[in-house]
């Protein structure tokens, strides 16, 4: 019964998702960019046309970019680990939650933090399927047999580093552009004509400890590391490929970036797509399972 509704739930994300992607990049585009100045006197310039068209350039240069990535990556992927959990894998259950995870980072940020449009409430409902069926897909999970099931190959120590890196890399960043921001009493970078900052809520309130507590479990061995770890390195795999196109993007629509942090984000993003690879590569095949 519970696979059962993890697959109606799946089906509905994938179905909202691909809907939500493509109207992100082929929204029929009608206006310009404009300059506009925000309550707390910054000029920002807007994007003026297509579904974000109340977004600033950059805001919506990386909701694009996490369009095309969904559409033609996370989709497929999200299907594919779909069909595997179906058959009792347990690297396909481990790959769909990862995935799933994707999804719920990706679509709170967009209930929380994208202007107001007509998908307002797909996001909505795409953030509220995504939860309920991570937390589903993770219920399905046997976490005690996950050690024995992982073969040596598991990178249990690159896990961990990258964890650790993320985690303190996440936290110097952030905390870099929002605490002078607040020593000064000025809008930090990249609040443009937002009110808040929901990508770094999600990474400090969330991501940070969530790596730090991973790595720890990890250490030790326990099931609960194994089983956070491979669903964090398969989620940091497809959001290292979206940050990357943002990234791209951003360069190409004019976006002031700082080169330094892009190459750190780069960096751990190939790192976690290499990773990613070799965690499931070293779960034992589902003939093996419990």
């Amino acid at each position: 019964m519970s696979q059962r509704i993890l697959n109606i739930l799946t089906i509905a994300i994938l179905i909202l998702s691909a809907f939500a992607a493509g109207a992100g990049l082929f929204w029929p585009s009608a206006g310009t960019p404009f300059e506009f100045t925000t309550v707390m006197g910054e000029q920002v310039e807007i994007t003026g046309s297509g579904l974000y068209r109340c977004d600033p350039v950059a805001g919506s240069s990386q909701a694009q970019a996490v369009d095309a990535v969904t559409l033609f990556l996370a989709v497929p992927a999200l299907a594919a680990a779909l069909a595997l959990s179906n058959r009792g894998s347990l690297r396909g259950r481990l790959w769909l939650l990862g995935m799933l995870g994707f999804f719920l980072y990706n679509y709170t940020v967009a209930a929380f933090g994208v202007w107001f449009n007509p998908l307002f409430l797909v996001y909505v409902a795409l953030f509220g399927l995504s939860l309920f069926a991570a937390a589903l897909a993770a219920s399905q999970i046997d976490a005690a047999v996950l050690p024995a099931r992982c073969s040596e190959g598991f990178p249990r120590r690159g896990i961990i580093a990258l964890c650790l890196g993320l985690a303190a890399f996440l936290t110097a960043a952030w905390l870099g552009r929002i605490l002078p921001a607040l020593a000064a009493g000025e809008p930090p970078y990249g609040l443009d004509n937002y009110t808040t900052l929901p990508v770094q809520v999600l990474d400090l309130g969330l991501i940070v400890p969530l790596a730090a507590a991973t790595a720890a479990l990890l250490w030790k061995r326990t099931p609960l590391g194994y089983l956070l770890s491979s669903a964090l390195i398969v989620k940091g795999a497809a959001m290292g490929v979206a940050l990357v196109a943002m990234i791209v993007n951003e360069a190409r629509n004019g976006v002031k970036i700082s080169y330094p942090e892009a190459g750190v984000f780069t960096a751990m993003a190939a790192a976690m797509v290499f990773l990613c690879g070799k965690a499931l590569a070293a779960i034992g095949k589902p003939a093996d399972a419990q």
